[in-house]
């Protein structure tokens, strides 16, 4: 994306510069370097947006079943607490 031409500012690295001669062009200097910021604004999104595209999905891993996850399962299925964890021990 090119940027906007600037007709008061110059921007060098970090360094802004800015040359007026009357109050008007100070104003006109000020709304410049506004809209050059909302500029650099969107080009950073959309830099972002474009990084994030190219990363690669994160892997989901897959972890083992806890013990009172188990356990829970057994209850809410309708068996005992006994019946279960006895299923759980010969596992173990």
């Amino acid at each position: 994306m090119q940027l906007a031409p600037m007709r008061y500012v110059k921007i060098d690295g970090t360094a802004v510069g800015v040359t007026v001669a009357s109050a008007t062009e100070a104003k006109a200097a000020l709304k410049e370097l506004r809209h050059k910021k909302q500029e650099i604004k969107f080009l950073r999104g959309a830099l972002l947006r474009r990084q994030k595209a190219a990363r690669p999905e994160p892997s989901k891993r897959k972890r083992p079943v806890s013990l009172l996850r188990r356990l829970w399962r057994g209850v809410r299925a309708g068996r005992g607490l006994d019946r279960c964890y006895h299923r759980v021990a010969q596992r173990a």
